[in-house]
């Protein structure tokens, strides 16, 4: 029988203070998230964004006037397709600029939130390369001795590079955020299970709005999303994300995807009811594949 392993993914909102006009890196966050993760040590692995966060607490405290860049900003309404695209670019190298500063810190900060709950974890940052053949097996042995070991991989993407070292020229193994990312290793460590664990589940609408109710089953073939009381049009959701990269709708994307290809139970969270339950009391939104 297959051991469990669950692979849990945070995304950077999980992070913040919950501030749209100024978003910070929440440390007591990091540390709910290690106390409720902690008895889990020996069947998960965590990929966690929220280093551009970090890379901001950095440059303050050292006198630097900067802030978390708005995906707003960037790419204005009625923008023809160039100049979007222009605009996309400068955003994620700004992006990458304070994550670059931030990977250490989030790692050290997710260090001490395991010790506190009694548990050891190690941060790594992760390219393309890590997955090719040449790499796989050497990653894929180190985590699986550190699971074994009863230590707590917490991964993230490596901003700090060139696209290409996270989207190579060939297409294979290609991620620009850590959604991705956790398919990948997901997949890579024969995991059991996936969870994406965002702000909010998803809802039948905008969650928070008079009449948006949690969704239990996402069922896709591939290019329609349905659920218990219908069709479900993600194209209306307005949870998504101004700063970081992701946002419900980028999660369901990424889930159907990971359901169809890894063929294990993959689901979305919110962030509060793992805090309040760990992973087997929650209430989630499972996606499915069904061709």
């Amino acid at each position: 029988m297959q051991k469990e392993l669950r692979v849990v993914k945070f995304g950077t909102q999980v992070l913040s203070n919950g501030k749209t006009e100024d978003p910070r890196l929440s440390k007591r966050k990091i540390y709910d998230i290690a106390s409720a993760l902690a008895p889990y040590a020996g069947n998960i692995v965590v990929v966690t964004s929220g280093a551009m966060l970090a890379g901001v607490e950095y440059l303050r405290e050292r006198g630097r006037d900067v802030s978390v860049p708005q995906f707003s900003t960037y790419c204005a309404p009625g923008m023809d397709e160039l100049a979007r695209l222009q605009a996309k670019k400068e955003y994620a190298k700004k992006c990458a600029e304070l994550a670059g500063y931030g990977g250490s810190r989030l790692g050290q900060f997710y260090q001490e939130a395991f010790a506190d709950s009694g548990t050891e974890s190690f941060y790594e940052t992760l390219t393309h390369h890590n997955f090719s053949a040449l790499e796989r097996d050497t990653i894929k042995l180190s985590l699986l001795d550190m699971i074994a070991d009863k230590t707590i991989p917490v991964l993230n993407a490596h901003d700090f590079v060139s696209r290409e070292e996270l989207m190579p020229l060939n297409g294979q193994n290609t991620f620009d955020d850590n959604d991705k990312l956790a398919k990948l290793v997901a997949k890579l460590l024969d995991a059991t299970e996936l969870r994406f664990v965002s702000t909010y589940c998803v809802e039948t609408g905008t969650p928070g709005q008079e009449g948006s109710i949690p969704i239990q089953t996402i069922y896709s073939d591939g290019t329609t999303l349905r659920y218990e009381g219908g069709i479900l049009n993600y194209e209306g959701f307005n949870g998504g994300s101004d700063f970081g990269r992701g946002g419900i709708k980028h999660k369901i994307i990424t889930a159907v995807d990971a359901a169809k290809e890894l063929q294990i139970p993959v689901y979305i969270n919110a962030a509060k009811d793992i805090l309040q339950h760990g992973l087997d009391r929650v209430e989630a939104t499972q996606v499915c594949y069904q061709p």
